[in-house]
């Protein structure tokens, strides 16, 4: 009950952020079709993680993890969908988030290759769910890893507006926890593979909710998060020197961190 809860609260906070960004008219421009692109994905895949759904879903294929195999799709795309993001947003970025997207797309091909391998019954369906998280979370983990900390480390640092600074914190939150717990994946799945057994350590971490807290954070206005500064950030924004994303070329590059 409580994922259904969490769920509702997702999509009730999408489409308020929506509406705010229909009434200011931000939805013009690929920069919006990537955010919310970007923004769907994360809301299908709580979808596809509640256990009610996740049950009735792979009771109509015999066991087989369809749900989860629809989950790691949406997390997968989410996750090319930031990676193209930062490629506008910090152009330094580019050469090393070109090979990060082909290994997304390694994973995205192996998945099918796996959920078609359970299908066979050439994997048990138990088999079948660990092989899939645990390349799923490689990849996205690379990403976390190699792009998406540093990168939103040096936009941390270059922003000056409160609320985007909570957002970068976010983020920088919800890849740190995200990284711990697929780097225990990839013990903890292959594991599971072979043995058949599940460890406990894979509940350690209560990642559904740290996404949750972080997601959130984006789709809470501005006055809600800094309410003294509201008056002032649009003034802000304007005697910024830095007005467009090719300027972010001007930052420090990853490669240094």
């Amino acid at each position: 009950m409580m994922d259904i809860l969490f769920i509702l609260v997702v999509w009730i906070g999408l489409l308020f952020t929506f509406k705010r960004a229909w009434q200011r008219r931000d939805l013009e421009g690929q920069h919006s079709l990537l955010i919310w692109s970007l923004f769907l994905c994360v809301g299908f895949s709580f979808i596809f993680r509640a256990p009610l759904i996740e049950a009735t879903m792979n009771d109509q294929f015999n066991d087989l993890p369809v749900a989860y195999w629809f989950k790691s799709l949406f997390v997968l795309l989410a996750t090319g969908l930031y990676t193209r993001m930062l490629q506008h947003i910090h152009p330094a970025s580019y050469p090393r988030s070109a090979w990060l997207l082909c290994i997304l797309f390694v994973a995205l091909i192996g998945n099918i290759g796996l959920i078609f391998l359970g299908a066979e019954r050439v994997l048990s369906p138990q088999q079948t769910y660990y092989s899939m998280m645990t390349l799923a979370d490689l990849a996205v983990m690379l990403n976390m890893v190699l792009l998406f900390l540093p990168v939103n480390l040096i936009m941390y640092h270059q922003e000056q507006l409160e609320p985007m600074r909570m957002k970068h914190i976010a983020t920088l939150i919800f890849c740190t926890f995200y990284t711990i717990a697929a780097a225990m994946t990839q013990v903890l799945g292959p594991y599971t593979v072979v043995t058949g057994r599940v460890s406990p350590l894979h509940n350690l971490i209560p990642l559904g909710m740290i996404v949750f807290f972080c997601f959130m954070i984006p789709t809470v206005p501005e006055w809600m998060q800094h309410p003294d500064t509201l008056a002032a950030v649009p003034m802000e924004v304007a005697q910024r020197p830095m007005t467009d994303c090719t300027a972010w070329a001007n930052c420090p590059s990853i490669e240094n961190f």
